[in-house]
């Protein structure tokens, strides 16, 4: 048996969570918690078959997750089935969609089972949280930034002991989650830290590969208008949701079209080459359109028109695009 170590344990992280990982899995588990540019490498190295190295990868880890925490067969044959499909499982119900408020995520994403009160849900959370949402490459590496210095900060889907750290660093008062209510791991255990850190709590869920809604950036405007500062806003990876939402917050503050796209770079993850594209694309439709005419918000409530964005905007087959949803399993 393995044991997977947290470094960033703080109140209410667990030290440690054993896992059963098959031997192949195990003997590779130093690569899986080295440094970022070990990760890379690690990862470079099965470019040569991309598509079938990430399903083999996903069949061990979360394999091996499963069978560590008294799962079917059952619930395994569905979680590969979800990675056949991802592209259909990604999708939001219209009405969760253009809401903003919360975005139901896919049963098939996750294998909490909704407890953080036990050891042993915390430990479920845990397992949930590293193996299938990824968190594991969190736990070593963050894209944490200030968008406005002591007012508002980014990063990637913090694990608790990151956000109590954030917390420390910067005296954050708020916390935004821009993927809304996933009902996963990350997200419960991130809920469960805000409320010991006393941190007022706001969903926000945005998309990362469709056009913005209306109606959900005038909502973040009146989260960014009512919120205790300094805030965090974090989507999953922390790339493409945050930058939106950070490049809505420099425009909504009377910044130009050039620094909210500064938001949207490679710097923080984002692959604009790919489908998340759409959201530079928004901003230089603003640029078009009005930029030095009209304000911003303004022309968000009389001119933008979503759907046009939607309709003329497409990046998909490409090699950017796998990169980004399959590889990187962004959502």
């Amino acid at each position: 048996m393995a044991r997977i170590e947290a470094p960033d344990t703080d109140a209410g992280d667990l030290p440690s969570i054993p896992v059963k990982l098959p031997a192949k899995l195990a003997a590779s588990s130093k690569t899986l918690l080295a440094p970022p540019r070990a990760i890379a490498d690690h990862s470079s190295a099965r470019l040569a078959r991309p598509d079938a190295a990430v399903r083999g990868f996903r069949r061990e880890v979360s394999g091996a997750a499963m069978a560590g925490n008294g799962l079917s067969i059952g619930h395994h044959k569905a979680r590969l089935a979800f990675f056949g499909n991802m592209d259909a499982q990604r999708s939001l119900d219209h009405e969760h969609s253009r809401r903003g408020v919360i975005a139901v995520q896919a049963s098939m994403d996750t294998i909490y089972k909704g407890d953080v009160a036990t050891a042993a849900g915390r430990r479920n959370a845990w397992v949930d949280a590293l193996f299938v949402d990824h968190a594991v490459f969190r736990l070593v590496w963050t894209n944490f930034a200030a968008v406005e210095p002591g007012v508002l900060y980014r990063s990637n889907h913090p694990t608790p002991g990151k956000l109590a750290a954030f917390t420390r660093k910067v005296g954050l008062k708020s916390l935004i989650n821009l993927r809304g209510l996933a009902k996963n791991g990350s997200d419960a255990l991130s809920r469960d830290m805000a409320k010991r850190l006393g941190l007022d709590f706001y969903d926000m869920a945005f998309e990362s590969r469709g056009a913005p809604h209306r109606d959900r950036i005038l909502r973040l405007a009146e989260i960014y208008a009512k919120m205790q500062a300094p805030a965090l806003i974090h989507c999953k990876s922390g790339a493409d949701r945050a930058g939106l939402a950070a490049g809505l917050f420099i425009l909504m503050k009377g910044g130009t079209t050039a620094q909210a796209l500064q938001q949207l770079s490679l710097r923080y993850g984002h692959i604009k080459q790919s489908k998340t594209g759409i959201l530079d694309s928004f901003f230089h439709l603003y640029a078009k359109e009005a930029e030095g005419k009209k304000p911003f918000m303004d022309w968000i409530r009389d001119d933008y028109d979503e759907t046009t964005l939607r309709a003329a905007y497409g990046k998909s087959g490409t090699i950017a695009g796998f990169i980004n949803d399959r590889l990187l399993a962004r959502e």
